[in-house]
């Protein structure tokens, strides 16, 4: 009769087998990603920029161009995101992008030249910070009550070492997190009923979810539809779970379509309109 040598298993130890299993599963998962890569000119005669920050901020992911004006990012999952760009003398911009699985996605950016106007008349005064455009326009609105929530500046910078989803449902009435999975969406308070992209599928007794529609830097970031998980049709809303404060300097909410200026009145606004404007850093 032979025994199996003490101290050794004849069979694979359940370590050994959630270890492989959980390998296979983060294999798996990676080989879904795609990447993107791309230039970034000064002009349309193909001059190209080095040293601009690519930026993707609900992945918290950035590189910088080369001095061919190249980047490239890899292993980025599959969804739409803002990208923003920026390099000292150009106009910063914020675009969106759609990764596609197992996919390279190619981009061209052109920057605009910022042109310096000298001052004529000396100030013995403090200097005055002179924002930009967007936030000029959001401190324009909150001064005249235009009907939405605000949350400045120096709030978001009190608070940089936190997340956008649990600040922007923690300080504005009517908008929540909603979970799924590993991501984290903001909703408004309204049902399928008020309109505007919501689930049109879900489980009885389950309430639909309203989601807001989402401005970044005044580009419509997101404004649905989308059926959940399962909708391959339709990009999600973005993941405020992995945004972090410390990528904005302004929020503006509106609740309703009536509330908002036409120029974020989109159709499918009745879950509300988020408008973020990015830190100049």
């Amino acid at each position: 009769m032979r025994f199996a040598p003490i101290g050794r298993s004849a069979c694979p130890s359940a370590l050994v087998i959630a270890a492989v299993a959980t390998l296979a599963t983060a294999a798996s998962a990676s080989a879904q990603d795609g990447s993107l890569s791309g230039t970034v000119a000064r002009d349309s005669a193909g001059h190209m920029v080095g040293g601009v920050e690519i930026r993707l901020p609900q992945i918290n992911r950035a590189v910088t161009t080369n001095y061919l004006g190249e980047f490239g990012i890899s292993r980025i999952p599959p969804g739409r995101y803002a990208i923003m760009l920026r390099a000292v003398g150009f106009t910063p911009i914020t675009d969106t992008i759609d990764i596609k699985p197992n996919a390279m996605t190619e981009r061209e950016f052109v920057l605009t030249q910022v042109v310096a106007v000298l001052d004529t008349v000396r100030s013995t005064g403090a200097a005055q910070r002179r924002l930009p455009p967007g936030l000029a326009g959001m401190e324009e609105r909150r001064r005249t009550a235009a009907g939405g929530y605000f949350v400045t500046e120096s709030i978001l910078r009190d608070n940089d070492s936190r997340q956008m989803a649990g600040l922007v449902s923690g300080r504005i009435p009517g908008v929540s997190q909603v979970f799924i999975g590993t991501a984290v969406y903001l909703a408004s308070g309204r049902t399928a009923g008020d309109g505007g992209p919501t689930f049109r599928k879900k489980p009885s007794g389950s309430p639909n979810q309203c989601f807001v529609t989402v401005y970044m830097d005044g580009v419509r970031f997101w404004n649905g539809p989308w059926d959940g998980p399962n909708d391959r049709d339709h990009a999600p809303p973005p993941d405020f779970g992995h945004m972090g404060v410390t990528e904005f300097a302004g929020i503006e909410y509106y609740p309703g379509g009536a509330s908002v200026t036409l120029q974020f009145n989109a159709t499918g606004t009745g879950c509300g309109t988020l408008l973020l404007w990015t830190r100049d850093r």
